[in-house]
């Protein structure tokens, strides 16, 4: 029988995005947790291994992470529903509400990154540029070469905000939406699953 690997993560800890704007996700204190969470996350640790975070990262970025780490020895896919990783995050992924497959271009995902720039995203609470959405974003890079959106989008938050405060506005929702390459320290621990 053949053996593939894998690995779960779980974020555990409060993210550094909190750290970059205390706003982050503000829209969602009201929201309780599913019933059985702590079951499931319980359950999921002890059975199937997943990690805990414990080092500030959301479970997006720990993806990322290792994905990057895993790709050159791997052939890597992502079981995920999450809109962030699948929009702007070039590769292949398994959609588990319906196990569809989706794959994801370079050039897709770095059109969707500098759109959310300029969207913002409702779900985590990043404004973007006010009275700017999807149809400013397609008209900015309209016949432009992708290597120039971050220079389209750093423009119109100065334009919006003025210079200095949109330099800033502009730093703070990159971090924001930035999904990580890399960690220091971080670590992949495969887990071996024989197929059945």
């Amino acid at each position: 029988s053949n053996a593939y690997y894998y690995i779960g993560y779980i974020g555990n800890s409060k993210s550094f995005r909190y750290d970059v704007d205390p706003e982050y996700k503000a829209n969602r204190k009201d929201f309780s947790k599913p019933e059985w969470f702590k079951e499931l996350k319980a359950y999921l640790k002890e059975e199937w291994k997943f990690t805990l975070l414990d080092n500030g990262l959301e479970a997006d970025d720990a993806v990322n992470i290792a994905r990057n780490l895993l790709k050159k020895d791997y052939s890597v896919i992502i079981t995920t529903n999450d809109k962030d990783l699948i929009k702007c995050i070039p590769g292949k992924y398994i959609n588990p509400k319906d196990l569809s497959i989706i794959r994801t271009s370079k050039e897709n995902a770095c059109e969707a990154f500098w759109t959310s720039m300029i969207t913002g995203d409702n779900v985590d609470n990043i404004k973007g540029i006010p009275k700017c959405g999807k149809a400013f974003a397609e008209k900015l890079f309209k016949e432009q070469d992708s290597i120039r959106y971050r220079h389209l989008v750093f423009n119109s938050y100065c334009n919006k905000f003025g210079e200095e405060l949109g330099i800033e506005e502009f730093n703070k929702n990159y971090k924001l939406l930035y999904i990580l390459d890399e960690f220091e320290g971080f670590e992949v621990e495969l887990i071996s699953r024989k197929e059945e």
